[in-house]
């Protein structure tokens, strides 16, 4: 009965859903309800931040590109009609249109007009090279998607090496949109890391090493982190080899997937779509089949984080309580094994049993799957 008083509370309490709930009632629930897991006996391992539980995998297939084929791709381009400017135009409007996507998800707010809603708190990291300018091109196409929001873009290291960067800032300064050296003071509903691209190699130096530790510490507080191409600091074919432990809730993949994103772990978009067929062909990689006029398509659709996993909890229970009193029974509907009255109590702790067994069990359906890739790889 306790724990069911304690499961209600939590519900009612944090309906709205936040992160920092969402991480208080993990940590009660694997405490109360599984004891077995905190003593070590059963590791099945949780993100702070986000979850695998997919009920049905059923990801788009794109390929993969490892560091060479990327760069080769953008040298073919660059040598049959492409330019800097266009590719960088392109990609920034695919990342900014995953993000508006992103934020969507997140209001529940959006039968709101544009003009009414509460101003999202945005903002954009940049990097010296590339990937920062895809980040400035993303930042001003946001301002249009969300007029009233606030938008800073932090670009320590502005680049001299390509004149076009400078159009890019001077293009988000007219728009309204902050763009500083620093510091990344403040609250912020998302977090755009467009610091470092497929080119990157080594280890993150100052100032961007300490940079992505504050992103990593905004992460734990709520902020949506969202990477562009590459997770900074990541290794292009081999993932975060440095063991940082940085990883992004959302990846925005440009053109196509590079090879460290084969096992992200979170919402992963793909945009870029401008790629022709044969190209395409040459570097085995696929283009997911986006929908109308959309720029950008989520490959894992199938992909929920904890606050949508906890809110279809709540909904499944809110649904059987209004079957269970459509048929006419009051708080005691059910009898137990001796024929007494269950009262609400007693169903509500059963039905949260009986969630909490099936998350466990896609859990472990996970884990197994991740061994059977693992062994394929090694033997590969």
């Amino acid at each position: 009965l306790m724990i069911s008083l304690v499961r209600f509370a939590l519900f009612t309490s944090c309906s709205s859903a936040s992160k920092k709930c969402i991480a208080v009632k993990r940590d009660i629930f694997t405490a109360l309800t599984w004891p077995s897991l905190s003593k070590g006996t059963l590791s099945v391992p949780f993100s702070s931040k986000t979850t695998s539980c997919q009920m049905s995998s059923d990801p788009i297939e794109t390929g993969f590109l490892n560091a060479k084929d990327a760069y080769d791709l953008d040298q073919h381009l660059f040598q049959n009609g492409y330019n800097l400017e266009q590719l960088m135009e392109l990609a920034g409007l695919s990342v900014a249109e995953a993000v508006y996507e992103v934020l969507s998800d997140d209001d529940t707010s959006s039968t709101i007009a544009v003009e009414d809603k509460k101003p999202k708190r945005i903002l954009i990291i940049a990097g010296p090279g590339n990937n920062g300018g895809d980040g400035l091109v993303a930042a001003r196409h946001l301002k249009h998607f969300e007029p009233n929001s606030h938008i800073m873009v932090v670009y320590p290291k502005k680049s001299s090496r390509e004149p076009h960067y400078a159009k890019l800032v001077k293009q988000c300064t007219d728009m309204g949109i902050i763009v500083s050296d620093g510091p990344m003071d403040g609250e912020w509903d998302l977090c755009i890391d467009s610091i470092f691209g497929f080119s990157f190699k080594g280890e993150p130096r100052a100032p961007f090493a300490q940079i992505i530790q504050n992103m990593m510490d905004m992460q734990k507080q709520g902020t949506t982190i969202v990477s562009v191409d590459i997770p900074s600091g990541w290794d292009v074919n081999q993932g975060d080899i440095l063991k940082t432990g940085f990883k992004p809730d959302v990846l925005v993949s440009l053109t196509a997937p590079k090879l460290c994103a084969k096992k992200f772990p979170g919402k992963h978009f793909v945009g870029g779509r401008f790629l022709p067929p044969e190209l395409a062909s040459k570097y085995n990689i696929k283009m997911p089949p986006y929908p109308g006029v959309s720029q950008v398509m989520q490959i894992n659709p199938n992909f929920q984080t904890e606050e949508n996993i906890d809110d279809d909890w709540g909904s499944q229970y809110a649904a059987y309580c209004t079957e269970q009193e459509a048929q006419g029974k009051d708080d005691k509907r059910e009898n137990d094994d001796e024929g007494n009255s269950k009262d609400w109590a007693a169903q509500y702790h059963e039905h949260c049993i009986a969630k909490e067994e099936q998350m466990l069990r896609a859990q472990m359906e996970l884990a197994r799957s991740e061994d059977i890739e693992n062994d394929k790889e090694a033997s590969d």
